[in-house]
């Protein structure tokens, strides 16, 4: 009897031995790949957008600063249509489908850097008008701060969807447009 509790203990010691091992292993694969993601993260975060460095605003265009393209949501939600999509993947032939979905791309990201360019001088305007804001000027920083992170979180996220993945759906695109109109918002406070 005192032998098969030996066996049945070296038999769990065995398989505590190897899980720990293959835990282990799981922990040397996980960890980097866990460290590279936030990197990445990190990336996508801080570094400015194209349309950042692309775009300054004068103080004679401050007044100009109205986000153009963003007011155009509701029509560029209609050429996004699924219905359009599953039309052509049922009806027609396989090349024009290709160019289609490359055409399609080019129209995403050409309004996605729209939206990012209406996003920058309003955000430019935004950081010109907080001093003047009855409320506190760190808030209206802590706003700005805020807004400016989850735009370029939200545009790199939507950008790799179409650009790498040729996917953009109205709802991520009217997720952005939605963030444009809440800074429009904290630099129209200032005027209030």
């Amino acid at each position: 009897m005192a032998g098969s509790i030996t066996s049945t203990d070296n038999g769990c010691k065995i398989i505590l031995r190897m899980s720990n091992r293959s835990i282990m292993g799981l922990m040397i694969l996980l960890i980097p790949l866990a460290l590279s993601v936030v990197l990445i993260l990190a990336w996508a975060l801080v570094k400015p957008l194209p349309e950042e460095a692309s775009v300054a605003i004068s103080d004679e265009e401050s007044s100009d600063s109205y986000p153009r393209h963003a007011q155009h949501f509701p029509q560029f939600r209609q050429t996004l249509a699924s219905l359009d999509r599953h039309y052509v993947q049922r009806r027609v032939p396989r090349q024009t489908r290709k160019v289609w979905r490359g055409e399609r791309r080019r129209v995403l990201l050409t309004y996605l850097d729209g939206l990012g360019q209406d996003f920058v001088r309003l955000e430019q305007l935004a950081r010109m008008v907080s001093p003047m804001q009855r409320i506190s000027e760190g808030h209206a920083d802590w706003q700005i701060e805020w807004l400016v992170f989850r735009f370029r979180a939200n545009y790199r996220m939507v950008w790799i969807a179409v650009s790498i993945l040729g996917v953009g759906s109205s709802r991520q695109i009217g997720h952005l447009a939605k963030l444009v109109g809440a800074l429009s918002l904290v630099a129209g406070q200032a005027t209030l």
